[in-house]
């Protein structure tokens, strides 16, 4: 029971408050009103029997004319929820035929300072909101002024949230276009009629550029849209943001580890297999990938329908120094074999070297013109038996699996090169 005596006490309290904020005009007596300021007088003259709800037109068939500006301040963008924050001015022009007067009758008192909450304000929401918060529909309260022809200027600070269908693809050097639509849910063209004081062209004096995002561009458009059945109009203001991330931190620590694995993979492959300094850096080449990998897997936003660049290129990479430390135990084994090699393993590699593109492979530098027969006594060596006219393996001096091996990592070293060629020219973010 006492507790339905003080929910009584709440309603009765509140509602008395709603009245009193509803007639605190409509209630003052005239002579009492008169004894104040012009100001208290005008207010009493407009506000006694003034609805805010009622649109500010006494023809309902004239559209009432708003004119708008946005006027950026600030952006943020969350590349992990794809949400653009534009925090901006918003300048607001029309006029309340409801709410002119005389100016010779107060005084020439030509301008009234009002609060939002008191006038009808068009209300604009944003249809393809990242956030369904109150404060994304209408304006928050602000001061307006209200003029003696009725005419009304508020400029109210907004702060709106949109989705954007993001594009990671060139991440960390990616650029996204977001939209914001912007109309009202209850009035058609018919009712009220948007017009963009500027014609479009966006002022952003005092914008406060973003640290890690850079503003490239912003526009404004009108677009209406017709509805047959109903025949109305609807009008949209759309605002494009183009939005690109700072990269000259991303450059150091994202491209700069890509171009040293790179370096460190052609080295392993220059170096000799038979020794044990190959075998450990090739080991830890590919530790290095694992741990680039992983890191940048956690810089990357994880949504999107394309994968990042620069995530498939250590990818392909990682899946190179597993392949070279494949090949390095591989070619200690080749070079260890004492077996006669097959005929055919043979004759390829014989038919390889007897060529000048296999010299060059080798690194050998010579001559066929000169008639002089190689030792045996390294890569090189006796390998080939020159003349005037041709070059000939030497068949006694020829070992096909050492010789195999060395031509297997030189070329292992040419084609990894060029598909670090294409692979930087293809994948790394420009």
């Amino acid at each position: 029971m006492t507790r339905l005596l003080v929910l009584g006490f709440i309603l009765l309290a509140i509602n008395n408050t709603i009245q009193f904020s509803v007639d605190k005009y409509s209630q003052c007596p005239e002579d009492r009103v008169k004894n104040r300021s012009m100001t208290l007088q005008l207010r009493k003259h407009l506000f006694c029997d003034y609805d805010n709800y009622v649109r500010p037109s006494l023809q309902q068939d004239n559209a009432t004319k708003v004119y708008l500006e946005l006027i950026p301040k600030f952006i943020e963008f969350d590349d992990h929820a794809n949400t653009l924050v534009l925090h901006a001015w918003m300048a607001l022009i029309w006029t309340d035929e409801h709410l002119s007067w005389n100016i010779s009758k107060f005084g020439n008192l030509n301008s009234l300072q009002v609060s939002s909450d008191e006038l009808w304000i068009p209300h604009l929401y944003v249809y393809n909101s990242g956030n369904l918060d109150r404060e994304q529909y209408g304006i928050p309260k602000t001061d307006c002024v209200l003029h003696s022809s009725g005419r009304v200027a508020c400029v109210p600070a907004l702060k709106y949230t949109s989705h954007c269908i993001a594009n990671y693809q060139h991440w960390p050097f990616d650029s996204h276009n977001c939209t914001l639509y912007l109309g009202s849910w209850s009035h058609t063209g018919e009712e009220i009629d948007y017009s963009f004081i500027h014609r479009g062209v966006i002022q952003m004096p005092d914008f406060t550029p973003n640290p890690q995002w850079k503003l490239l561009s912003i526009s404004a458009q009108k677009k209406v849209e017709r509805f047959e059945a109903m025949n109305y109009t609807f009008p949209r203001l759309v605002f494009n943001v183009v939005v690109e991330r700072h990269s000259t931190f991303m450059q150091t620590t994202i491209l700069a580890p890509a171009i040293v694995l790179i370096v460190l993979t052609m080295m392993v492959l220059w170096l000799n297999p038979m020794t044990s300094e190959r075998m450990v850096l090739a080991a830890l080449n590919l530790i290095c990938h694992l741990l680039c990998i992983i890191d940048v897997n956690w810089q990357v936003p994880f949504n999107g329908d394309t994968l990042p660049s620069i995530l498939v290129f250590h990818q392909n990479s990682l899946v190179i120094a597993s392949v070279v430390l494949f090949l390095t135990a591989l070619l200690r084994q080749l070079k260890q074999i004492s077996i006669p090699a097959p005929v055919c393993l043979t004759s390829i590699t014989s038919f390889i070297l007897e060529r000048k593109a296999g010299q060059f492979i080798l690194l050998a530098t010579l001559d066929p013109k000169n008639s002089t027969t190689l030792g045996t006594t390294d890569d090189n060596v006796g390998l080939i038996q020159s003349s005037a006219t041709s070059s000939r393996i030497n068949p006694e001096s020829f070992n096909a699996w050492h010789h195999f091996a060395t031509l297997l990592n030189r070329l292992s070293f040419i084609a990894v090169l060029l598909t670090y060629v294409i692979m930087i020219s293809v994948l790394l973010p420009k």
